[in-house]
């Protein structure tokens, strides 16, 4: 994977497969690394009509635990944040986990294309600009 800096071993597949999540919306800007923002530390942002969508990819190698704490970081801002899981099972359990952020919180299996919101209610990609300039308004 190339980029402006070194990718330590350790993190290198979560990395790559933080970039294959990306390509759902190709069209859009995105930042990388240490391109994003230096407090909430996302895997990738997209920038889309002047808003930003936080991506955390989750792949189960941690507990709940840090998963509400990262939850909780994302109380500070009401940018939207896409939790992308591995499992259904660990996805209703971050789902489960994301009250406090409840109205910017979408979620996605990283083997489908639907994207849902806390209530489990499917958002089409094309409305997520429709959302955010609801948001941003």
């Amino acid at each position: 994977m190339y980029c402006c800096y070194r990718i330590k071993n350790d993190i290198l597949l979560h990395q790559v497969s933080a970039a294959m999540q990306v390509m759902l919306l190709p069209f859009v800007e995105v930042s990388f690394g240490k391109n994003v923002d230096a407090d909430l530390r996302p895997d990738w942002t997209w920038y889309i009509n002047g808003v930003s969508i936080h991506g955390e990819l989750d792949r189960g190698t941690e507990g709940y635990r840090q998963a509400r704490d990262r939850m909780h970081e994302y109380t500070k801002r009401r940018d939207f944040v896409l939790w992308v899981a591995p499992t259904q099972v660990r996805l209703d359990g971050l789902r489960e986990r994301a009250k406090c952020i409840r109205s910017h919180a979408l979620f996605k299996l990283a083997d489908s294309e639907t994207i849902t919101d806390y209530a489990g209610h499917t958002i089409h990609l094309a409305e997520i600009s429709d959302l955010l300039q609801g948001q941003g308004a």
